[in-house]
Formats: structure tokens, C-alpha cells, sequence
């Protein structure tokens, strides 16, 4: 968990993918394959795709009038949401293509930041692309992508965020996190999740840094200015605007968290399980890709048949209670792709004529992939076990963080942190395995961040690139 030396990375052949091709190559044909992917769904019409007919309603009102009105339909904040659409809506006019366009643009964005921040962490061009090709083809993810949902520009939002503020760990630069801040703001102002940022930000500082004031205000200033973000929105909506009578009125759910836990605890263990699962399936390619050598190491046997077990006993236990143990386990992503299918008849068929040329998929196709869910996070487990072995948990950890901070790599903190953070309030109410989109990534920087840096890496030749429009970044 130490940091990566520079002189360690620095000063290598390249191999492999970048002997041929630059960021700037890799990333014009990743986003050209994706492009075309979009295309051949041929998704085209004036119409409304699962809950866009509320969320269009806002963005369509908010472009006649300026008034940001959201219905009682919705709990997100969705401002951002409504802010980005808004110049698509005056390109393309009043319709429910011209939010789609928007989405896409927005879904290609996460895919671009995806591979810049695999790039920021020091992998190879290859693993990045991976990385970035396991969002851009995750089911939720492609299907998200032809509607206005929210999943996707907070996934985007998210990633940026994520990004900018590994770039700061590694420079110290102000504009760098005061780019990450902002992003933390636009997210969280897209759903109330992202506060995950600054909370996974602040804990890295106090772990990483030595206890002073100053570092303790730089740890608060973004869940400052994310607070600040939330507290407008809820004056403007209460002074300028109207709120609904039902808006956000499920979040009451959160002054009951203890008595839950208490009551519902067989919901969190199903929670923590499916969680478990879904990421190991969701990133499956990246934790291929990311197997160090050995896979497994003696004393490591232990954590994988521990884990192997656990998951074999949840699904006993699940089909014991008849529950069901097959993926998917949360209902309403993976549940609506294995109905509704992507293809180029799936709006104007499936959501105007009430047709459906795919079918349900059977539970044979559910099998096999359900497994792949359990090896993943089996994987992913050994992997955090293996990173942990080197602590020492004690008075002697205690003293050294009052001296120094920790000393573990900051990168890699932030991005567990943001893990821990954004995964808790999911296990202890329920989901939809849509909300873990933005956990593809992190998970996958996190899982990159814990190997030993690539040949022909170099972390200051990372995400350094003339040809990015952004002053900042040259």
C-alpha cells in the first residue's frame, strides 16, 4: 500500500499496446468503437424510456420557463441533470431524442474520464481501455445510455470527480482540486449519493496526513462546499419554485437506519451478498486483467475458501428461504435489459406498442453468470486481503499517524474510501443495481491501484496530454 516511487515508474521501454499507439490514438478509437456500438441500437424517436417522462417533464419545463420544477415522482436532486440537457434542448427542440442525445454525450464522457483516470494510476493502455470498454459494454451502462435517467451523467460527474482529485494527490495542484471540488458539487446536485466524494476525500487526508488544523479544514472544505450545493437547491426549491408534497419523502428511511439493522438484518446480509456479487460480475474483466502473480499465495488460501464458502452458503440460504439466488438479485436494471433487450427496436416496440421481441432470459444463462459474480468478488477479496496483510493494527499505528499520517498510498485510501463510503447506505436499504455504475470504476481504479506499476508507465507522463482542452491540465 505505499505509494509509488517515481524513479520506479520512470525510464522504461515501452511494451505492449504503446509501443504503436498514443493516449490520444487509444481514446479517439475506444470512444470511435463505442460510437459506432450507440449507432447500430438505432434508438431514434420522440419518445420516453422508463422513467423519462418525469425527468423530461422537468427539463422541458425548466427550458420554457427558467423554473426548476421537479415532480413528486422523483427523490434525486437532479439539477445538474436538468442544467446539462438544457442545450441539447435548444439544438434538437422540445423532444425525448434530444435528452437521449444528451446521454450519450454524457455516457461517452464517463468513458473518455474512465480511461484517463486508469492512465492517472498508472496503468497501461491496454488495462485502461479494458477498464474503459467493461463500462461502455456493462449492460446497465449501454442501456442507461439511450434514456434520461440519471445513472449516467452522475456515473460521468463521478468519475471526473475522481480523477481530478487523484490527479491532486499526485501534484498538490489547487486547480486540480478545485476542479474536483466542483465536480463533487455537480454530482451531488445530480443525486444526493454524491456525497460519497467528499466524504471519501476528507477521510484520506485525516488517515494520510498528520492531525493539524489545517489539514482537518482542507479535509471539510468539499463536503463544505457539496453541503452548501444542497442547502441553495433546498432554498431555491422552498423560495423561488415549489416542492412537491411526496419530493424526496423516502429519504425519511435514514432516521430509522439503527432500528433497521436491529429488525431487517437479514436485508443487509442479502444487501452485502448481492453488493458483493454484482461488483465482482460488473468488473470482472478488470479483476482478470489485474490477477497479480501468483493468484494466490499459501496464507491466502484461508481468505479465498473463506469467501468461496460464505458466498455458497448466502445461496443456500437464499433458496432455502425461497428468495432468489440467481443473478440478478436487485430487480430493475439487469431485470429490464434481460426483458425489454437492447436493439433497434426497443423504444418505438417495446415502449410505445407494447412489444417485446426478445423474451426473458432463462435462469441457464443466469447460472454461469452468477458464478462469474461469486469468482469475481472471491478475487476481489484476496486482493484487498493481500493489500491489508502489510498493516499492523496497534498502538504503534496509532503513534505513527499522530507523527506523519499513515503511511499508505493516498490514491489508493481515497479510492477504497470511496468504496466503503458509497456502498454503505446501499447495504443498509435496498437498491437497484443501477446505483453501482460509478463503483465499476472506482473499483477498478482501486484493484489497478494495488499492483505494481506496468513497464513503460511513468506518473508523470500521466493524463499529460497538450491536446485536452482543459488550461489545467497542460
Amino acid at each position: 500500500m505505499q505509494s509509488i516511487p517515481q524513479a520506479q515508474l520512470a525510464g522504461k521501454p515501452r511494451s505492449g499496446l504503446g509501443r504503436y499507439v498514443s493516449d490520444r490514438t487509444a481514446l479517439v478509437a475506444i470512444l470511435g468503437i463505442v460510437a459506432i456500438a450507440f449507432a447500430g441500437v438505432g434508438a431514434i424517436g420522440n419518445l420516453p424510456a422508463i422513467d423519462d417522462w418525469s425527468y423530461g417533464g422537468t427539463a422541458f419545463r425548466f427550458h420554457h420557463t427558467g423554473i426548476f420544477a421537479p415532480s413528486d415522482f422523483t427523490g434525486f436532486t437532479l439539477v445538474t441533470n436538468i442544467l446539462w440537457s438544457f442545450p441539447f434542448l435548444v439544438l434538437f427542440g422540445d423532444n425525448f431524442q434530444a435528452l437521449r442525445i444528451s446521454t450519450l454525450v454524457a455516457a461517452l464522457i464517463a468513458i473518455a474520464f474512465t480511461f484517463l483516470s486508469m492512465r492517472q494510476v498508472g496503468q497501461s493502455r491496454l488495462n485502461a481501455a479494458l477498464a474503459a470498454l467493461t463500462l461502455a459494454f456493462c449492460p446497465l451502462f449501454f442501456a442507461r445510455s439511450f434514456t434520461f435517467m440519471t445513472d449516467v451523467f452522475f456515473t460521468a460527474l463521478s468519475i471526473a470527480a475522481a480523477l481530478f482529485f487523484l490527479r491532486w494527490f499526485a501534484s498538490a495542484r489547487k486547480t486540480d482540486l478545485a476542479i474536483a471540488i466542483m465536480a463533487s458539487v455537480f454530482a451531488t446536485l445530480s443525486r444526493q449519493l454524491g456525497l460519497f466524494l467528499p466524504l471519501a476525500f476528507g477521510l484520506t487526508l485525516v488517515l494520510t496526513r498528520r492531525p493539524s488544523a489545517r489539514v482537518w479544514a482542507l479535509a471539510a472544505l468539499p463536503l463544505i462546499a457539496v453541503m452548501a450545493g444542497l442547502f441553495v437547491n433546498q432554498f431555491y426549491l422552498r423560495e423561488f419554485s415549489r416542492v412537491p408534497a411526496l419530493y424526496g419523502s423516502h429519504y425519511g428511511e435514514l432516521t430509522t437506519v439503527f432500528s433497521r439493522l436491529i429488525r431487517h438484518w437479514r436485508d443487509v446480509v442479502f444487501n452485502s451478498f448481492s453488493l458483493a456479487f454484482y461488483l465482482g460480475l460488473l468488473t470482472f474483466p478488470v479483476v482478470i486483467a489485474a490477477l497479480p502473480k501468483p493468484i494466490l499465495r499459501q496464507r491466502e488460501w484461508p481468505v479465498a475458501g473463506l469467501a468461496l464458502v460464505a458466498s455458497i452458503a448466502f445461496c443456500l440460504w437464499t433458496h432455502h428461504r425461497q428468495m432468489r439466488w440467481l443473478m440478478p438479485l436487485i430487480s430493475n436494471g439487469y431485470e429490464n435489459v434481460s426483458r425489454e433487450g437492447i436493439g433497434p427496436f426497443m423504444l418505438r416496440d417495446d415502449y410505445l406498442l407494447g412489444l417485446n421481441h426478445y423474451g426473458p432470459i432463462s435462469d441457464g444463462f443466469w447460472l454461469p453468470v452468477t458464478v462469474l459474480g461469486i469468482v469475481g468478488a472471491v478475487l476481489i477479496a484476496v486482493r484487498i486481503g493481500r493489500a491489508l496483510a502489510p498493516v499492523r493494527i496497534g498502538s504503534g499505528l496509532v503513534r505513527e499517524w499522530r507523527a506523519d499520517g499513515l503511511p499508505v498510498d493516498p490514491a489508493l485510501v481515497f479510492l477504497a474510501s470511496g468504496v466503503v463510503v458509497y456502498c454503505a447506505p446501499l447495504v443498509l436499504f435496498n437498491y437497484f443495481d443501477r446505483y453501482l455504475l460509478p463503483m465499476i470504476v472506482f473499483v477498478a481504479l482501486a484493484l489497478s491501484r494495488m499492483l505494481p506499476p506496468p513497464r513503460g508507465s511513468a506518473t508523470h507522463r500521466i493524463f499529460s496530454p497538450s491536446w485536452l482542452p482543459v488550461p489545467c491540465l497542460r
